[in-house]
């Protein structure tokens, strides 16, 4: 895989690491004594755990931090230098490869690789952004149809051929939102696209269906933990993708919950609450929806 160096966004949290680098080898030069030796790995496991944690690896380091305890184990049983001066080294070496070759993660990165995340300027741009174009598109003369079709192209991160979007439809991100051909998409819908929403051809989707990527833990200790200093996002939350294959019909009120995906074909009644996946050519009912009958059908 190539490498790639950080972006001028980024610059900041390069400086940041070069210091932590300039100072661990300040501290190396310093080591005179086992018991410093014994705050330094300590300090260099915390910092080598955190990098892994928490930022997006072109070069995966884990194997330097196992290094680091197994030299670490080493030194402490036998206080052999040799060993010091190789755990000093890796450790060193570590933080320059992060330094150069790493970045952090934004919360759009986390949430889209399905990790816990909050708000930042990569989230929140997104959401204004959607709710400007949907504010246009609910205000849109409804024989509008030019207008409304740019939009949409604009809002989604892809758009089929002879889409109907009837309003009000609201969504979170729109980008995260795949459209294939010959859809309609009835009034008073909302789809949570923290994570991607794909729809397939022919796919009807009626009234006021609600698709929801994003969740939260049911633990309040996880759920209500955030690192954010923005006390507006104060909770933590994930998102798993929505799938929907070719030729599905979702009836009206019905709620689709975070990862799970309709089969080609199939029916979900109205009202439902799909939980979990839908296979193909079946129709399911009820809260949660349960599968009630299979489709027969002919494959052309």
């Amino acid at each position: 895989m190539s490498l790639h160096r950080l972006t001028d966004a980024r610059l900041c949290h390069r400086r940041k690491y070069l210091q932590v680098s300039i100072l661990l080898i300040l501290y190396r030069l310093r080591l005179q004594r086992y018991t410093f030796f014994c705050t330094y790995t300590t300090l260099v496991h915390k910092i080598a755990a955190y990098l892994i944690n928490n930022v997006r690896f072109i070069w995966r380091l884990e194997w330097i931090d196992a290094l680091m305890k197994r030299a670490a184990e080493r030194a402490t049983r036998q206080k052999n230098e040799g060993c010091l001066c190789g755990l000093g080294f890796c450790s060193i070496f570590a933080v320059y490869l992060s330094t150069c070759y790493i970045y952090m993660k934004s919360e759009l990165e986390k949430c889209m690789a399905g990790e816990t995340f909050t708000g930042d300027e990569s989230t929140i741009s997104l959401a204004l952004r959607a709710k400007r174009l949907i504010r246009q598109l609910n205000s849109c003369d409804y024989s509008d149809e030019e207008s409304k079709q740019a939009i949409l192209k604009e809002l989604f991160g892809s758009l089929g051929e002879h889409v109907h979007v009837d309003i009000d439809f609201h969504c979170e991100y729109g980008k995260n939102i795949h459209v294939g051909d010959h859809v309609i998409i009835n009034m008073n819908c909302t789809f949570v696209d923290n994570n991607r929403i794909d729809i397939g051809n022919r796919v009807l989707i009626a009234s006021d269906v609600k698709m929801y990527t994003a969740t939260h833990s049911t633990d309040p200790a996880v759920r209500n933990h955030s690192e954010n200093p923005n006390p507006a996002f104060w909770c933590q939350t994930y998102a798993r993708p929505i799938r929907i294959e070719d030729e599905v019909w979702i009836g009206g009120g019905a709620i689709l919950l975070p990862g799970v995906t309709i089969g080609k074909g199939s029916v979900i009644g109205a009202g439902a609450v799909v939980t979990r996946d839908i296979p193909p050519y079946s129709v399911a009912v009820g809260n949660p929806a349960r599968v009630i009958k299979q489709i027969e059908h002919t494959d052309k």
